[in-house]
């Protein structure tokens, strides 16, 4: 039989040990990735939207948010919340989600200032649209070109922080 990984030392198929962590490694990058999207793109979206004093508190909070490290979130949270068994994951995976939704929301309040004031968004404003039509369906939209781009960092990013983490134990 063709081994496409090959085998290693005592000739042990290399893909079939690789399959089990590949697969808790993407379910990870995969449900960080859903949060940190969903999450990021609505407090980018009410914070650049908004604006004023709205803005300014959202955005300090990401400031102190951005400037504390991962590994210190994942340690208080394996503290607080226990690290035993399949709750080690739901903890890794919270610990990742409460530090990788700042990118994409910076970047999504980023694009809200950018369309907020067009023409068509004062238009559709004149003729009556509430913010949430305004939001979703004439600035995100928009919008959404660097956002993808962002998002799509965001899952590799905590694969790589995951296996790393793995690897210190």
């Amino acid at each position: 039989t063709y081994l496409i990984l090959g085998t290693d030392a005592i000739g042990r198929d290399m893909r079939a040990r690789i399959r089990p962590g590949l697969g808790l490694s993407m379910i990870i990058g995969l449900v960080v990735g859903l949060f940190s999207i969903v999450f990021g793109i609505c407090w980018g979206a009410i914070s650049g939207y908004y604006g004023g004093l709205a803005d300014i508190l959202m955005e300090r909070f990401t400031d102190i948010l951005v400037n504390v490290p991962s590994m210190i979130i994942l340690t208080l949270l394996n503290l607080y919340l226990g690290n035993a068994g399949k709750g080690s994951v739901l903890v890794f995976i919270l610990a990742l989600i409460m530090t990788s939704w700042v990118g994409i929301a910076s970047r999504t309040r980023i694009q809200f200032y950018r369309y907020k004031n067009r023409e068509y968004v004062l238009a559709s404003r004149t003729m009556g649209a509430k913010d949430r039509r305004l939001i979703f369906k004439h600035i995100l939209p928009n919008g959404i070109g660097p956002l993808v781009n962002t998002a799509v960092s965001i899952i590799p990013a905590s694969m790589r922080f995951e296996t790393s983490m793995s690897y210190l134990g």
